[in-house]
């Protein structure tokens, strides 16, 4: 439900503390025009147009076929200050820490499972890779969800820390990246 009323955008402190981004993101009210229906267009004066947003029709995407549509079910809409939706719903710890210089964190929840294309809630994602640090050396990237290290799961970020404090010389991490899992080769020491 909106306000009515145009709220001014403020830092999206939240967004900031979970997930190491958003920086430069802001949060308002977008008053949307029917949310409870499925209609997302913002009103005149949603602070979003102020940003830069524009409507799209909210009719030109999904099922499309007079036939498949009769055929679809409705899908059930999120309610606004209601529970987060399932996609976002984790019991998963979204603390970040610092490992070979990369910044990391656990995989949490249905979205970033489903962006990774990865097969459950596992593994630990690394948000950044410093220039020149022991991460990059190691051949990650951005976007990287560890899996294992000298072929033992890191499902979470726990498991990382420890197996890499247990793990002697060279190693092997097995990471998922691009919808694939890839096998780097580390030379040091990676605690």
């Amino acid at each position: 439900m909106h306000t009515g009323y145009w709220v001014a955008p403020a830092p999206a402190t939240a967004l900031q503390a979970q997930s190491g981004r958003d920086q430069n993101s802001l949060e308002a009210d977008a008053v949307f025009e029917n949310p409870a229906e499925g209609d997302y267009r913002v009103r005149d004066n949603s602070p979003a147009l102020r940003l830069g947003f524009r409507n799209f029709p909210m009719d030109q995407f999904g099922v499309q076929s007079p036939k498949l549509k009769a055929m679809a079910l409705k899908p059930a809409l999120p309610s606004l200050g209601g529970p987060p939706p399932a996609t976002l719903d984790s019991s998963r710890d979204a603390r970040t820490a610092s490992w070979l210089g990369a910044l990391v964190r656990n995989v949490v929840g249905l979205g970033e499972v489903s962006a990774g294309g990865l097969p459950g809630e596992i593994g630990v994602l690394v948000l950044d890779v410093p220039p020149r640090s022991r991460a990059e050396a190691a051949g990650l990237r951005k976007g990287d969800v560890i899996l294992k290290i000298n072929g033992q799961d890191t499902e979470k970020l726990a498991d990382l820390l420890r197996l890499g404090a247990e793990a002697e010389g060279a190693a092997k991490l097995t990471i998922f990246r691009q919808q694939r899992d890839v096998v780097l080769d580390f030379d040091g020491p990676v605690w």
